[in-house]
């Protein structure tokens, strides 16, 4: 069941995009070619922001056709359209949407972002015959996810291919190699393995000789073979031995290696490594990504802090690591204990990363009455960045976090200017809720 009445929530975002558009275009002298939806923003169980609203003119555009589609540099880049009707149906939304799980939401999710595929097309057709627009004028749909699929539903198949010719080689390229043998499409995919990481994706281990061969033999795009083999999880001998010794130069660009040693779970060799002058720091780096990389969380890597725990005994390590302010990643259920082992950590940077873990919204209701008052106990922590990080992330948790507020606004005359300044702003932000 929809949560919002989808119908009038297009009503209203079409009406006010209309008069937005009407305002703007009849106040402009030049000749309209795009009008463009972008900055989608949405946190699971959370936040759904209102897109931007963004449109350029021939005349503006000139002969910078490299910005045609890059409606972050265009003049205008958020035309102002929610009317109170839609500002009021957006609050509702969020709501709503805030009580939904991970799966409930992304679905919910999705329809919001079609709902604005479909207005996009009203409101081109209202446009169509306007003098100041271009015979191509169109209203378009700009995601960071699934950028190709939405942009095709927002036109025909034949202007499709006339206003987006990259992206259509790019599709005609993919479709005639559909049923070709494996070796051509690695042929294809070698002169740019970032472009084709999708495709190379989705070839799994036949994919391997392809990363194997750039490792050696180019020097251009060998991080990129090396970040593809720790993100597909290739765990082979071969890749680990060549990763090994790639890493074991210290070179500064070899991070990539000890990330990839990291996602596949060559800890051990990690661990010797930061033992060394000249590696310590690449073997660091890759180390972190363990705790600072959604990637292990997409892996279904578990999150164990043994290892920071052994590195973290070296005092440079410590120091190497202070610097990287611990960020936290995401996190699954069968996480939890360990990051509330972590919270007890008599090292900050491990109590630090937990504090963030547990901002996690994936993890909200079931597990708020595990998770919440083990946040509020760090409101106490010795170390301020920690009792800092700890009021933000209960904010996170919206309405759930009230009970939690008398003890922070205590913090509001904290020792530290930083964490009372934060418990101020927070303090305020949950007693909205």
């Amino acid at each position: 069941m929809a949560i919002v009445d989808w119908k009038a929530w297009e009503q209203h975002c079409y009406e006010g995009v209309l008069a937005a558009l009407e305002k703007r275009i009849g106040s402009t002298k030049g000749t309209f070619y795009a009008v463009v939806f972008h900055e989608f923003y949405g946190e699971c169980g959370g936040m759904i922001a209102l897109p931007w609203l963004a449109a350029n003119t021939v005349e503006l555009l000139g002969e910078e056709t490299d910005s045609r589609w890059s409606s972050a540099d265009w003049k205008w880049t958020n035309i102002k359209y929610a009317s109170p009707e839609l500002r009021k149906a957006h609050r509702a939304l969020q709501k709503e949407a805030a009580k939904l799980d991970d799966d409930d939401w992304e679905k919910e999710y999705q329809r919001y972002v079609d709902s604005f595929i479909r207005v996009a097309k009203s409101v081109s057709k209202a446009f169509k015959k306007h003098p100041q627009v271009t015979q191509d004028f169109g209203v378009f749909v700009f995601t960071e996810e699934n950028e190709v699929e939405t942009l095709r539903k927002c036109v025909s198949p034949a202007r499709f291919r006339k206003l987006f010719p990259n992206m259509q080689e790019m599709l005609d390229n993919e479709e005639q190699l559909s049923g070709s043998p494996v070796d051509q499409k690695l042929a294809l995919y070698r002169k740019d393995l970032w472009e084709h990481r999708q495709q190379i994706i989705q070839l799994g281990h036949d994919a391997l000789p392809l990363l194997l061969d750039v490792l050696l033999n180019d020097k251009d795009q060998d991080w990129a073979a090396a970040d593809l083999i720790g993100e597909m999880g290739l765990d082979d001998p071969q890749a680990i031995a060549l990763l090994r010794r790639r890493a074991s130069t210290g070179k500064e660009t070899c991070f990539h290696d000890t990330t990839a040693l990291a996602m596949l779970g060559d800890h051990d060799f990690l661990f010797r490594l930061t033992r060394k002058v000249k590696t310590r720091k690449i073997a660091v780096e890759g180390i972190l990504s363990l705790y600072n990389y959604d990637l292990a969380f997409d892996r279904k890597i578990p999150l164990d802090y043994r290892l920071a725990e052994q590195v973290l005994s070296d005092i440079w390590c410590q120091k190497q690591m202070e610097k990287e302010r611990a960020g936290g990643r995401s996190i699954q259920v069968s996480d939890i204990d360990e990051v509330l082992r972590g919270l007890e950590s008599p090292q900050a940077w491990i109590r630090q990363h937990a504090v963030c873990c547990l901002g996690d919204k994936r993890l909200r209701k079931k597990q708020s009455g595990r998770i919440l008052p083990a946040l509020a106990e760090r409101l106490n922590d010795r170390r301020a960045n920690v009792r800092r990080l700890a009021i933000i992330m209960l904010h996170y948790w919206g309405k759930l976090a009230k009970p939690f507020l008398p003890e922070i606004r205590k913090r509001t005359k904290d020792r530290s200017e930083e964490v009372a300044d934060t418990a101020r702003h927070y303090a305020k932000e949950i007693r909205r809720y």
